[in-house]
């Protein structure tokens, strides 16, 4: 056994043992898990407490830390102008209940959550450049399975096509990517995981990270995984259809246009350019206008 792989299982013990532990914190309020238990109809009480090793013979464990009201190990995130981290565009820090933590993280990701448009038939549809099951399966990921004896903070960051979430502890043994796409999974944290579950944040476990390769299954981008001895990195791309994303950004401040200013503004040949007028064509999207040198295309729906 190598020098490293060893350290890892010493590692790994102690990271599996820590929810189990005695909270060195035993002045705990529970205002934020309370209301979400609420939101379940179930009640949070010290039989349930019990069962679900929140707490452990009136003593509240670490796991009762983590998703106490005083948890003190914070989630960081920021927004980038692009993939070198040159500039801010916005950072913030969550602490608390890691409940919390991941519901405030939806909300600040949903500010920078943007819109991108598919012509379908006769209409514009709306889609986000991020699903809110491929970002919820990806938070929950990376609060289930992190390394809480490890004293690091989560990290989110956003660039112009892409997030990524760097949660502290790899793997508890080496996975390939197959692996993990077809729901491999070890559990460090076991008993966090059935919280989760009662709540319905997670499904059922092993089921993320399908869940989340599986909402990219007709896009031409897909999710990345990377891990170490210290993180777990998964990399979600814009869900963005790159096909159609430069059309509609040409489509969306005309109501006509020719054939060669589609080319020029998209830098199409002829042959690709006739495709996509004949695809617009065909879902009713637009009308010809005209024959010769001076057809035009005229939009049937307001963009």
């Amino acid at each position: 056994m190598t020098e490293e792989r060893f350290q890892q299982m010493i590692a790994n013990v102690r990271s599996e043992a820590y929810e189990n532990h005695v909270s060195f914190e035993q002045n705990l309020t529970f205002t934020y898990l309370r209301s979400k238990f609420e939101e379940k109809s179930i009640p949070l009480t010290e039989e349930n407490m019990e069962m679900l090793h929140i707490s452990e013979k009136g003593k509240y464990t670490k796991l009762g830390f983590i998703l106490s009201d005083q948890y003190d190990q914070t989630l960081k995130i920021a927004v980038f102008d692009n993939e070198y981290k040159s500039s801010f565009i916005d950072r913030a820090e969550f602490g608390g209940s890691i409940l919390k933590q991941m519901d405030d993280t939806l909300l600040f990701i949903s500010r920078y959550n943007r819109n991108s448009s598919i012509i379908t038939g006769m209409y514009r549809v709306d889609k986000k450049d991020y699903s809110e099951i491929t970002l919820r399966e990806a938070l929950a990921n990376a609060f289930v399975h992190r390394d809480y004896a490890m004293d690091d903070s989560i990290l989110v960051s956003i660039y112009p096509t892409k997030i990524t979430i760097v949660s502290p502890g790899g793997l508890k043994r080496p996975y390939s990517l197959e692996e993990l796409e077809s729901g491999v999974s070890s559990l460090r944290n076991k008993n966090l995981a059935a919280v989760m579950y009662r709540l319905k944040i997670i499904e059922a476990y092993g089921t993320g990270i399908p869940r989340i390769f599986g909402a990219y299954t007709n896009l031409p981008v897909k999710p990345t995984i990377s891990t170490g001895g210290s993180s777990f990195t998964i990399t979600l791309p814009a869900e963005r259809d790159e096909d159609t994303t430069p059309l509609m950004r040409f489509l969306k401040d005309r109501t006509e246009f020719t054939r060669a200013e589609l080319e020029e503004n998209l830098n199409l040949n002829k042959s690709e350019a006739i495709a996509k007028i004949n695809m617009l064509l065909e879902d009713g999207s637009i009308i010809k206008i005209g024959n010769g040198r001076s057809v035009r295309y005229r939009l049937k729906i307001s963009l």
